[in-house]
């Protein structure tokens, strides 16, 4: 039968029926399957046509080629990559372990660290602060400041000067 025979019998819904389920996203991956299958470790897309590399796999020259996670890492959340894992940093497409020197602890994402409260860094390790005779740690814990009544000078607290009406 003709799409004229089709259109004139009132057969024509059956036609935009068939166009219609012919572009669902099954029918169509059926349809790239035949146009040119995924290789090995890759799936059809889902929309469209094509493939992608499964997870854990990149697409290399046409064919899709496994990620090498080094050891002290992971794979990152699209798959094609990998992350350090916590405590350990990327050094030459390898991780190594993040040196925390003492009165430090790992930051919160575990790629770094910082120092304990009453710690400042210099360089690679952390130095106690040395508090002045009349100043506190600010919230911080990295810094001083100097208690009511006092005001920074150098290095230590000196006492305000308030002064008498007269």
């Amino acid at each position: 039968m003709s799409i004229e025979s089709l259109r004139r019998t009132g057969s024509c819904r059956f036609l935009i029926a068939l166009l219609v389920l012919a572009s669902w996203p099954g029918v169509a991956a059926a349809r790239d399957a035949s146009e040119g299958a995924a290789p090995l470790n890759a799936h059809m897309k889902r929309y469209g046509t094509g493939w992608d590399c499964d997870r854990g796999y990149l697409r290399v020259r046409g064919s899709c080629a496994a990620v090498e996670v080094p050891p002290n890492a992971y794979l990152d959340s699209v798959g094609g990559g990998w992350k350090c894992s916590r405590g350990y940093r990327e050094t030459n497409a390898a991780c190594t372990e993040i040196e925390v020197p003492p009165h430090a602890f790992l930051n919160f994402r575990g790629s770094g660290w910082e120092c304990d409260r009453g710690y400042r860094r210099i360089e690679q390790s952390c130095v106690v602060i040395v508090l002045p005779e009349n100043a506190y740690l600010d919230s911080s814990g990295a810094r001083w400041k100097c208690e009511r009544g006092f005001r920074e000078s150098d290095e230590s607290c000196e006492p305000l000067e308030v002064p008498r009406e007269g």
